[in-house]
Order: C-alpha cells, then sequence, then structure tokens
C-alpha cells in the first residue's frame, strides 16, 4: 500500500497552510487546540448579522470537540471529531438553499447547481440536488449528527 501524497504548503491559502497539522503529532496537536466553544447561551450568538448588501444571515454555529473520535483520512492527516451546532438562522439559510451545507459559504443564488464559494476554498457540493437530502440525513434540529451511512438511512 503505498503512502498517500504529502500536501504542498504552497498549494494552500496562507491560513490553511498555518493550521495544517499533517506530520504533526497528535499530542502537539491536542496541546493547540483553541479553548472550548462557547456556550450556547452566549449573547453574541443572538445578534443576527447579514452578509453585506443581501438578506442572508452570516453562518454562526458552535463546534463541540468529540474527544473519542480521532480518523486519518486518505490525506494522512491526523483529525479529531467534531459536531457542528447550527444557529437556527444559519440552518434556515441552508434549508433555503442561500448557504452551501458543505463549507457554509453564502451563496448568490439559491440553490445553484454548485456552490459558488472562491475556487481556492475547493467546494464542488452539488447543491441543487443534494442538499435538502442531506440536511435530513445529517442534521436533528441544528445539531448534526455525525457520519451517517446513506445504505442504511434509505
Amino acid at each position: 500500500m503505498s503512502r498517500p501524497k504529502k500536501i504542498d504548503r504552497r498549494d494552500l491559502a496562507p491560513f490553511v497552510a498555518a493550521g495544517l497539522t499533517e506530520d504533526v503529532p497528535l499530542e502537539r496537536v491536542e496541546e493547540e487546540l483553541p479553548p472550548a466553544p462557547v456556550a450556547p447561551t452566549d449573547p453574541r450568538l443572538d445578534e443576527l448579522e447579514y452578509v453585506p448588501g443581501t438578506r442572508i444571515p452570516l453562518p454562526k454555529f458552535l463546534v463541540q470537540d468529540i474527544e473519542s473520535e480521532v480518523w486519518v483520512p486518505s490525506s494522512g492527516r491526523v483529525q479529531r471529531g467534531a459536531r457542528v451546532i447550527l444557529m437556527p438562522e444559519t440552518l434556515e439559510a441552508i434549508k433555503a438553499g442561500w448557504i452551501c451545507l458543505r463549507c457554509l459559504e453564502p451563496q448568490d443564488e439559491a440553490f445553484p447547481f454548485r456552490c459558488t464559494s472562491p475556487p481556492e476554498m475547493g467546494c464542488d457540493y452539488r447543491i441543487s440536488d443534494r442538499q435538502l437530502r442531506d440536511v435530513a440525513l445529517e442534521y436533528e434540529g441544528e445539531v448534526e449528527l455525525g457520519p451517517t451511512p446513506i445504505e442504511r438511512s434509505e
């Protein structure tokens, strides 16, 4: 079995390259993790803000660290599990097709065929034919359920 190709940091945006954990020991990654997310009662999350010039809410969410979950995708980068908790306005905008479920980027139109995020985001999610199905499979209310095999849910 061949090793996955290493990621060339020069191909990444500067902030993405700075956060790359490839070849970093898991212990060091855990030491450098940011503090726990703000509590859902934090008043900053209640302030509804919009994408400038639109009525699309800026995506707001919380992320819960799942310490018992560690996985290594084909890139070889060690990743910890996380559960995303969307604010109700963000979930409504996702269901209305104005925000991409995968990268959380606001869209230029509702339900475009593919995500219209900037090319450097690398998101080519097919919003028009997958997003509503995936929200139904992956979320219970505003809380992400985690990886859900499609075979189990059909």
